[in-house]
């Protein structure tokens, strides 16, 4: 079951307080990190989340929010799609004019050996009562979108299709790590398939049209394999 824990807080320079040290909360070993931020469409930088800040009317409320997941039963590997629980869970938050609420994350993966995801969402004014009462309940939809993705990671990992490829994913991996840093062209990427699984962990290059596991027509959108592959080849 993912945990979900919210707070909320008014003021900009608090808000602005809070997303460094999400970013740069120092490491296992006390090094200070720099993490990837992210949003609805994908990265951002922090001068993009600062502007954003700024442009928000007196009146509006940072939802603050951490996820966390059970090492074993769900995160059992480290290949839950965080980013894609997180942006499916906000979802369901919607603004008085139906939109989903603009929300920024990352990832802590550093400082502990369980992964979670922290965050805040924006609310500008005020959330209509039935929208407000749905914040208690993220943990049940970021509970079952977990569970969706850990049958689907599973099945993948059981199959013989996937046994088969790995070798040569762990291939492709000890190469990109050598060269990473030289003369090496970089593959754009695609981001898993929605059927059965297969490259949620690294994803797959963009010029594969079908899986090579399920045989499922892929169908991701330009805007998604483009974001995977910045996450992977940065």
């Amino acid at each position: 079951m993912a945990f979900v824990k919210n707070k909320y807080v008014r003021g900009k320079a608090r808000i602005k307080a809070h997303l460094r040290y999400i970013t740069h909360r120092r490491g296992m070993e006390g090094e200070r990190m720099s993490r990837p931020l992210f949003g609805p469409d994908g990265p951002l930088s922090k001068l993009q989340i600062y502007n954003m800040i700024d442009a928000t009317r007196p009146g509006v409320v940072f939802h603050k929010f951490v996820f966390n997941f059970h090492p074993v039963k769900e995160d059992t590997r480290k290949d839950l799609s965080l980013w894609e629980i997180t942006k499916k869970t906000l979802e369901h938050i919607k603004t008085q004019f139906g939109d989903s609420v603009p929300f920024v994350a990352t990832i802590h993966d550093d400082h502990t050996l369980l992964r979670h995801v922290h965050g805040f969402f924006i609310v500008q004014g005020k959330l209509p009562k039935e929208e407000f009462a749905k914040i208690r309940g993220l943990w049940k939809v970021a509970s079952k979108e977990v569970r969706r993705q850990r049958r689907r990671l599973d099945g993948m990992h059981a199959s013989q299709g996937y046994k088969k490829l790995l070798p040569l994913i762990e291939k492709y991996k000890r190469n990109h790590q050598q060269a990473r840093g030289g003369r090496m062209r970089t593959i754009r990427m695609q981001p898993a398939c929605q059927h059965c699984g297969y490259g949620s962990m690294s994803g797959m290059p963009a010029y594969f049209l079908t899986c090579p596991v399920c045989k499922q027509w892929l169908t991701q959108s330009r805007q998604e394999q483009q974001y995977l592959g910045r996450r992977l080849h940065r």
